[in-house]
């Protein structure tokens, strides 16, 4: 919701503040065997590195380049991968996602491949999240049946979501084709490509849409409950955004 607002530095300060002790605490040592501490620390590193905690993001940047110098010898924690593997790729250069999408390519494992797809979403530069959309509409780069995915993890980046908005409504008849016929699959792209709209303009961009768009299909629903969603958002930005602004400011 503040993502794309001047108070979203105060809230990463906040949040880093909020997260050091237990994030020092927990450290990255992965091998103890309770599934509960498991969680939990995958919870707290990928809270610190998200915020901007510099250690957490020099060590997650530190386990992907080892990784990247040596692919064959993979070894991070496998509850950790999709943290390191993000913030490799948010931190990092063209070279470091073109890696990844060849190790995505080359993978059989289906939840590794998951974990390479999610990461690839986490780019911060719009050229590269938008050739990862168009990559998604190929069938030959990447299966119909993880193509929808991919819109759905890159509208989960602040800086890919407005990218997935705007490649939905102008791809739209392609993305009808190919998925229209799928109730959950359709609904999911259309709410995540929706969930975070929080403005006035964007509410008449919705509005637009439907009407250049009236055959919604399955997504009917969705477009709805997107449309609800949106003006929920609206009014909390309206009424509380100024005060939730100027309380990080002083925490």
């Amino acid at each position: 919701m503040l993502s794309r607002t001047g108070a979203y530095g105060d809230l990463e300060s906040y949040m880093v503040k909020q997260t050091q002790n237990i994030y020092a605490e927990l450290s990255w040592d992965d091998s103890a065997d309770d599934h509960i501490e498991h969680f939990h620390r995958a919870n707290v590193i990928n809270a610190a590195c998200s915020y901007g905690n510099q250690v957490c993001i020099d060590e997650a940047k530190r386990q992907f380049k080892e990784w990247m110098d040596n692919p064959s010898q993979n070894n991070i924690s496998p509850n950790l991968k999709v943290i390191v593997y993000c913030n490799g790729i948010r931190h990092g250069n063209a070279e470091d996602w073109d890696f990844v999408w060849s190790r995505y390519q080359q993978e059989s494992d289906y939840g590794e491949k998951s974990r390479l797809q999610i990461a690839m979403a986490c780019s911060t530069q719009p050229w590269i999240l938008s050739r990862y959309l168009e990559y998604a509409m190929d069938a030959d780069k990447i299966k119909r049946q993880d193509a929808a995915k991919t819109i759905q993890y890159l509208a989960e980046n602040s800086i890919g979501r407005p990218l997935a908005w705007d490649f939905f409504r102008a791809r739209y008849d392609d993305f009808y084709d190919m998925y229209s016929a799928n109730l959950f699959t359709w609904s999911k792209i259309m709410k995540s490509v929706t969930k975070q709209l929080n403005t006035d303009f964007e509410l008449e961009q919705l509005t637009d849409f439907h009407v250049k768009h009236p055959d919604l299909g399955s997504a009917s629903r969705a477009y709805e409950q997107a449309v609800e969603e949106t003006k929920t958002n609206i009014r909390w930005m309206k009424n509380n955004f100024e005060s939730v602004q100027n309380w990080l400011k002083s925490a």
